[in-house]
Parts: structure tokens; sequence; C-alpha cells
């Protein structure tokens, strides 16, 4: 949509170049004028996001395995979890390494001569890495978010449909709810790839309206916590609730909680960068803005790894078991 055209070394739209090689660019760019000042921000954030895919793909990588490996954390709670650490771990493997090669290239040519090979020759790998990490990042980003809405309702269904929860919420239709997630989300991407990115944002908001769900889905859990707390601390709690089955059931409202949050922090700055985006804001603050907040949103993906291991006991035990630290423990009733 956007590209290149030399003029006092900045980046600018050239359908006739674009054409005359045969290139096709969905990144979408606005006039770069101060982009050579921006070298040195976009060699730190490379260099942060290399470290990070790195650590996205090992982490997940392993937290994808422990589960596989694990048959007592086959449970609808930890096939959600797995399918938000697979999000993760394509944020590292299929995200990240376009995205850095695309901040690489679009300094290069300010440095090459336009109009020659080299340049040219940049300029196709910048259309074409520039596309794969707007593809990868905003199914990930999005698949990441609706697993943790899907995770929260699992929670809810939990605590609400009591003995009930085996019979109606099962691995089978988990798994199938994955399956539809993921579509829905690819369906997203393409929706992404045909419209502007100011038109995108603006439609894109109405999945902010799932955060609705989401604060229902806990304040209802927290309600009914308190609820059973209250009737434990009275004997009176009837069906399958103990103690120690709410004190579990708090420590992953926790642990879900702590996640949602992190994700929350980390894609604040982007959509923040966003809204200036479509609000005309000039190229230089967006530039700037726009490098840092991505890097923000790709960290994510390493931190959550890192939850895991601190909050779930069973993923903890599984990481060490890996590493052949202490024994393999894993307990027989598991939950996020």
């Amino acid at each position: 949509m956007a590209f290149f055209n030399n003029t006092n070394s900045s980046l600018l739209y050239n359908s006739e170049i674009l054409t005359s090689r045969n290139l096709t660019c969905y990144t979408t760019r606005r006039n770069f004028d101060h982009i050579e000042s921006m070298e040195g921000i976009y060699m730190v954030c490379n260099i942060f996001n290399t470290v990070l895919a790195l650590i996205a793909v090992f982490a997940n990588a392993l937290i994808m395995l422990v589960i596989w490996r694990s048959p007592p954390l086959y449970t609808p709670s930890f096939v959600l979890l797995f399918n938000l650490a697979l999000s993760d771990f394509g944020v590292g493997a299929l995200a990240l390494p376009p995205f850095v090669i695309k901040k690489f290239v679009e300094i290069q040519l300010f440095k090459i001569d336009r109009g020659s090979e080299a340049w040219y020759s940049a300029l196709a790998i910048y259309c074409k890495s520039g596309l794969t990490a707007d593809v990868f990042g905003t199914l990930f980003a999005v698949s990441s978010y609706f697993f943790l809405v899907a995770i929260s309702m699992e929670r809810c269904l939990a605590i609400h449909l009591h003995l009930r929860y085996n019979q109606i919420v099962t691995i089978r239709r988990t798994i199938t709810a994955s399956v539809f997630l993921w579509l829905f989300a690819t369906s997203l991407v393409t929706f992404r790839l045909l419209l502007d990115l100011r038109t995108v944002i603006k439609v894109f908001s109405f999945l902010v309206l799932t955060i609705v769900i989401v604060i229902y889905a806990n304040v209802k859990i927290a309600v009914t916590l308190r609820r059973h707390t209250m009737q434990i601390r009275s004997q009176a709690l009837p069906g399958n609730f103990t103690s120690v089955g709410i004190s579990k059931f708090k420590k992953s409202m926790i642990t879900l909680c702590l996640i949602f949050f992190l994700f929350v922090i980390c894609y604040v700055p982007f959509l923040i960068t966003a809204i200036g985006y479509a609000s005309y804001v000039p190229d230089y603050i967006y530039l700037a803005l726009s490098a840092v907040s991505t890097s923000i949103v790709y960290l994510n993906s390493a931190l959550n790894p890192m939850v895991y291991c601190m909050r779930i006991g069973e993923i903890r035990e599984g990481v060490r078991a890996a590493f052949g630290i202490g024994s393999r423990r894993v307990a027989n009733s598991c939950t996020v």
C-alpha cells in the first residue's frame, strides 16, 4: 500500500516502481521523513527482539512438551493453556524473525543508492518480510487474546457447573473450540489484509468489547468463591467443593489474572500507538512509538512461560524433570 520513493531521503509510495518490478507490498507506511534518525532505536529493538525470539521459542516449546508428555495434564484448562503457549511459540518462530529483518532492511534502504539492483532487492525483502510479520503478528496476537478469554470462560464454567463440569466441558469439545478460535483468528487476519490500517483499527475495536466478558466471568467467579468459602467456614457446603479445592481454584484464578494483566500491560502501548497513527501524529513520533511498542507486545510471549513455571506446580515439576532436576510429580487433579 505505501512504499518508497527516495525523495529527500524519505520513503514514499510509488506505484510505478512497484509495478515495473512486479512487487506487491501490504505493509502500510506513510511519508517517513525522519526514518534515518530511527536507526539507533531500530538497532536496539532488533537486538532486544532477537533475544525475545530465542526465549519465546525455547520456553514455550518446553511448556508444550511438558503438557504433551503428561497425561494427567490432559484437561480442558491445559488444552487451552497449550494453545496459548502455541501462540506465543508462533510469535517467536514466525512473527519476530521477519519483523527484525524488516526493520533492518528499512534502514538499509536509505543507505543504498535508489534505483540500483541492490536497492530493488532490499525493497523486495522489505515487502516480503513486512507482509510475513504483519500476518503472523496479527494472527498470534488475536489468537492469544481469544484463548485468554476462553480460559476465563472455562474457569467460570468449572466453578458454576460443579459435578456437571466433566460431562459438559470435555477434552473433545475444548479441542473443537480451540480449532474454531484458530480459524476465526485466521479469518480476521485475512480481513486485516483487505482493508487499510485505519479501517482495521476501527473495526478491530469491537474486540475490546470481549473484555466485558472477561470482567463478567471473573466477577462471577469471585462472588461464587466468596459464597463457597463462607459455606465451608459454616461447614454447610453442598457438592464436592472442599477447602483444599477452593484454595487451588483461587490460586488458578490469581494465575489467570496475572497472565491477563501482563497481556494488557504489554498491549496498551501498542494500542496507544495505533490510535496515534489513526489520528495522524507526526511520523517521527509514530516511528519511535511503533518500534518500541511492538517490541513490548512481543515481550509478552517471553513472559508467559515464566509465569506458568512460577505459578503452576504441574508445569514447574515437568520443567524440572525435563532438565533432570528433582523427581517429576504431577497431580491427578490439575487446573491452570
